[in-house]
């Protein structure tokens, strides 16, 4: 059975059979262009919703240390993730954290977890929730650590930490799917934090 009618078939119909033929193919041609109008407005609505991770800083002093016995240092700062978007994150994951400890422009630690490595994240316990939905937070605590060293070093260095001087620089990136579209994203940040203050020196 042919949908489109022959043209000698045509020429046959009467005119209200010619105008009712054409009514139901514009019918299904609306219909097609609507559902498809639809769709994509959908898809874009439901990209639009994406999660979105946003790493903060949180609660003063921003930057703590404790002395571990009496020749080591730890350094410690809570960050939050806040899904600022619509829908859910799941599958969280660090893919790196690189931490550097600064006085003034000077490196004097660098610790590296990255997720193509043996080094990996979750082995300093850095560990992501499975799921984390609109509005809600994660709050992790991150640590750099100073063994090996004598008293002067140790109140050197809490001496530029008290002064403002001493400061942690962080360069984080963390993975996450849309729960609604299966899309994969990320979220990277660069943050120097010092006792009293922070600042984003990067963000994507």
């Amino acid at each position: 059975m042919n949908i489109f009618p022959a043209k000698k078939q045509w020429k046959s119909w009467t005119l209200p059979s010619k105008a009712s033929y054409i009514g139901v193919v514009l019918s299904l041609v609306l219909f097609a262009i609507g559902f498809l109008i639809n769709e994509y407005s959908s898809i874009y609505v439901r990209e639009s919703d994406q999660p979105k991770l946003v790493i903060r800083t949180q609660n003063k002093p921003y930057l703590r240390y404790k002395v571990v016995s009496n020749n080591g240092i730890e350094f410690s700062y809570e960050l939050s993730f806040n899904n600022s978007g619509k829908n859910s994150a799941i599958n969280i994951k660090y893919s790196y954290v690189r931490q550097k400890l600064v006085i003034g422009d000077k490196t004097i630690v660098q610790v590296n977890y990255t997720s193509d490595s043996d080094n990996l994240p979750s082995k300093a316990g850095y560990i992501a929730p499975t799921k984390l939905i609109s509005g809600d937070k994660f709050f992790q605590i991150f640590q750099l650590k100073g063994n090996g060293l004598r008293i002067d070093q140790i109140k050197s260095l809490i001496n530029d930490y008290e002064h403002g001087q001493l400061s942690v620089i962080i360069d984080i990136g963390i993975e996450y799917d849309d729960a609604i579209t299966l899309k994969k994203y990320n979220s990277t940040e660069i943050l120097k934090i010092y006792k009293n203050m922070d600042s984003i020196l990067n963000k994507t």
